[in-house]
Formats: C-alpha cells, structure tokens, sequence
C-alpha cells in the first residue's frame, strides 16, 4: 500500500489542511495518508485550542487514515528537533512525504537542503549564531550569501521546515521524495482571510461562531462540541504558569530544554520584574532569542521538560495511535508484522514498553493533566486523560 506522510499540529484542522492533504493524496497515487501530529501543546509554545484527541478525530473524520502522536520532547521544540521527530515516526510507514510551504520548486527546496547539510554552511551558520544572531536570521544571511532567492524562501517558516523535513529524510538514511503543496489564501499568521482560507492563527482568535466558513464541516462541528463542552483553550493559564515559574531558581532553569548561555538569569529577573508572561516574553526576547524560542522555553520550564530528556530521547521510541480509520487499521496491522517501534493504542498499557518509553509517556501523560486542569469548564478539568481516553476509530 502507497502512503504519503503528514507532519501537522491541525490546530485546529482548517480547510487549508483539507486542500493540501487532498493534493498530497493525488500528486502521490497514496491509498493512505497518515499524519503524525503534535500532542496538547505546540512548536510555538502555546497549548493547543483544543485536545490531541479531539484534533485527531477531526483529522480522521476530514481525510486521514491513521493520526499519530509526535512526543512532546519534539512538538515543542525548534523546527530541526520538531522535522527529525516528525519524519522519524513517518518512516515507519510511509514512501513519501508532504508538508504545504509557499513554494512548490522542490528543486530549489533541494538546493537549499544540500547547503544546510554543507559543513561550510554549518560552521558558517554557527559563527553567526556564535556572535549573537538567532539562528533563524543567521541560516536566512548565510543562504543569501549563495543566491538571494535562498534568503528569501527560507524567511517563511513553512519553507524552513520544508527544509528540515528534507534534511531529517537525508539524516536518518531514509528515502522519500517531498511533495511541496503551495499554501491556498492567507499566509502564516496572517490576520486577513481569503474567501474560504484562512490562517490558523485568525481562526484561534475568532469566536466558534464566526470561523465554520474557514473549517470542513465535520472539524467545525468538532470545534463546536468542544466549546460548548467548556474543553476550548483560548490562552494558558498564566496565574498557575507563573506560580510555579517563579520558584525556580536559575540553575534550575538552567536544566531546561532551550536554556543555557545564561538567559537562565534573564528569565529568572523577568519573572520578578513582570506580571504576565506576554510581558516576560517580551522582557527576555532579543535579536537573539527570538520570541518563540521563550515560549517554548517557558512552556518546557513549566512541564518540566529538560536537557536531559532531550538527550536521550533522540528519536520517538513508541507510537502513540490517537485516531484510525480502517485503512489506519490495516496500516497498523502491518506495521506491527514487520516488527517495527512498539505502537500504543491503549495509553493504560504503556507498562510494557522499555524504561525510557515509560519515562517519556508518564511526562507526556503529566503534561496532558496539567492541559486538561486548565480547561474553562471546571467539570471537565479530571486528570488521567492519556489512560483513559481510547483512540477515535472511524467506522
């Protein structure tokens, strides 16, 4: 069976998502499309609108076949670590990949990944970063250097990923051509909407009522039912976040994924000095550390995530199926007949799995209660959400 891979977070699933996995499956000739998605939180660090669970549904009931967990220690991280994960798990079942960018020259998407994988490149990229530049603006000045359309595709984070998905394909030995799918209507982050598109970021911010046009029917009908639930995340909870953030002390801080080269001690004075963290983000932001890297690293700080777990979790060990279809049944199926990663479908069984899978889960499973104990319904703020909640099956 020919399968096309997806790395997504579908936050939420909008027809965007719908329009670029419809192309993925016909530019492929796939019979089935699996996507492995970020879990409760986001590359951005941010908690997702809306539960892993519930997103997958959506994914499976608009056109995936099988929706897979990428683990926290690669959902909220950079875009390298975030790709690497990503295309890791994907590995395991498909023969091709593909990511919507805003450009669909996979030649030059090539180009650029032989000179990120360059030795030169590299060294010349870390100067940069060496120096004081973030990585980002120092990977877009090194490219422009070779050839200033390098620059100016590599400025959009989709293309940057397309990159990273690219080069993680190349790093773990494997072989499967990328399928760019250009962007339909608004761009990244864009505010503006266009016709039925719109970007995921506009659509967090409209009330339920207001973005249905911008969704497939069957995700807007989810979103629906999860407000109405009280199961809508609008915004962390800061109150909780900065309680706990402001107990740390800087060598604490200093452990976390993402710290180092003392921004401990700028976070640590920001959090004394500011009210909320929009205010500690911004406190601590610079040329060279951009503001999403301190969300993640807040984020990580507040779930606990540190170096160490990132060091000796340098691939996902298990998979965690989160919604399936039939065909996801028999793409499971055969998976586990070739003896590939253990797969989880029942989170209460994880006990079998290996002493540093256990450990990964039962962070996950923590980071899963402390999304849910910020639900604004009050009633459905229980814990134990990853033992208890069985993957969605589309019949």
């Amino acid at each position: 069976m020919q399968i096309v891979g997806i790395v997504a977070e579908y936050n939420p699933f909008h027809n965007g998502h719908a329009y670029q996995m419809t192309v993925a499956r016909a530019k492929s000739g796939a019979e089935g499309v699996v996507v492995a998605m970020g879990g409760n939180y986001t590359q951005r660090g941010e908690f997702a609108l809306m539960n892993k669970f519930s997103r997958a549904e959506a994914a499976v009931r608009c056109g995936a076949d099988l929706v897979i967990e990428l683990p926290l220690p690669f959902s909220v991280a950079g875009a390298e670590r975030f790709a690497t994960g990503g295309i890791s798990l994907l590995g395991e079942f498909c023969q091709t990949i593909s990511c919507g960018c805003e450009t669909d020259d996979a030649v030059l998407l090539e180009e650029i990944t032989e000179l990120l994988c360059d030795d030169t490149v590299k060294n010349q990229i870390f100067d940069r970063v060496k120096s004081g530049e973030a990585y980002a603006v120092a990977v877009e000045r090194v490219l422009g250097d070779y050839h200033k359309n390098y620059a100016e595709l590599i400025r959009t984070p989709n293309n940057i990923l397309a990159c990273e998905y690219k080069k993680a394909i190349r790093n773990l030995g494997l072989s499967m051509p990328l399928i760019p799918v250009t962007r339909r209507g608004a761009e990244h982050n864009s505010e503006q909407s266009d016709g039925r598109f719109a970007s995921a970021s506009l659509i967090r911010s409209l009330p339920v009522c207001e973005v249905i046009d911008y969704l497939p029917m069957e995700s807007a009908m989810i979103l629906k039912r999860e407000a109405e639930a009280g199961r809508v995340m609008r915004a962390a909870p800061e109150v909780a976040m900065l309680s706990y953030l402001r107990r740390l002390e800087p060598e604490e801080l200093a452990e976390i994924a993402g710290c180092g080269e003392g921004l401990e001690n700028r976070v640590y004075e920001a959090l004394r000095t500011e009210t909320t963290l929009s205010g500690v983000i911004n406190r601590v932001t610079t040329k060279r550390y951009p503001a999403a890297r301190i969300r993640r690293l807040l984020l990580s700080a507040y779930l606990d995530i540190k170096s160490t777990l990132l060091e000796t979790c340098l691939l996902p060990p298990y998979i965690r199926v989160l919604a399936f279809n039939d065909t996801g049944r028999k793409i499971l199926s055969k998976h586990k007949k070739d003896d590939g990663r253990p797969i989880l479908t029942k989170g209460a069984h994880y006990s079998s799995l290996s002493p540093a899978a256990i450990e990964l889960f039962e962070k996950e499973a923590l980071a899963d209660d402390l999304y849910t104990s910020a639900y604004p319904e009050e009633a459905q703020r229980k814990s134990g959400i990853s033992l208890t909640t069985s993957p969605y099956y589309k019949k």
